[in-house]
């Protein structure tokens, strides 16, 4: 099964943003509810700008991304081998968008990087990279099971690791790190990253 995403932004303003995550919330559970083709429709809350949201949207497959809108980007890594995580309250998001210049020096040293993650880390609740096609763009979405949990990782050997094989490959990156705040259930979404809730 080949997945596709769409990565979006939200600046929410005005008097009533618990009105804005209620109505917000809502639109999700009926779209998750009519759809099985949608895997996860979930908005992050960024840790440096509180009314700034990071939304990640992952499909089935093309023709459910086409139905819902979505522009989209192709999931690069299939989802591993099943394994069992335990979700904590308060997971936390990586978003990365970057431009790559070796595409294929890229993707190796990242297909090994995202197959170490999941392996060694089991907070490591989603690790989904994104090309956009026809360009250079590359957009990351990790999701940890706590703040621990992604320290763990940010202390890793085979990050690391990643950080040697790729830095040089990466032309411009912007890194946002968010809070789980409004969302589709997670079952769809750990599922198909190989967890069980």
């Amino acid at each position: 099964m080949t997945a596709v995403a769409e990565f979006s932004e939200l600046w929410v303003t005005g008097d009533d943003p618990a009105a804005f995550e209620a109505e917000f919330q809502a639109r999700m559970d009926a779209a998750y509810a009519a759809e099985p083709g949608l895997i996860a429709w979930l908005a992050h809350r960024d840790l440096k700008a509180a009314d700034h949201l990071l939304i990640y949207r992952l499909f089935a497959d093309a023709a459910v991304a086409a139905r819902h809108g979505a522009e989209i980007t192709t999931l690069m890594v299939p989802p591993p081998a099943a394994r069992t995580v335990a979700t904590s309250d308060g997971p936390v998001a990586i978003f990365v968008q970057c431009r790559v210049d070796d595409p294929a020096a890229f993707d190796t040293s990242m297909t090994s990087h995202v197959g170490r993650t999941l392996t060694n880390e089991p907070g490591c609740l989603a690790f989904g990279w994104h090309r956009r096609p026809g360009t250079p763009a590359v957009q990351l979405y990790e999701l940890y099971a706590s703040r621990e949990a992604l320290s763990e990782h940010r202390k890793s050997e085979h990050l690391a690791l990643f950080r040697g094989e790729s830095e040089h490959l990466m032309l411009e990156a912007r890194i946002h790190y968010a809070a789980l705040a409004i969302h589709t259930p997670l079952d769809r979404l750990l599922a198909w990253f190989g967890n069980a809730a």
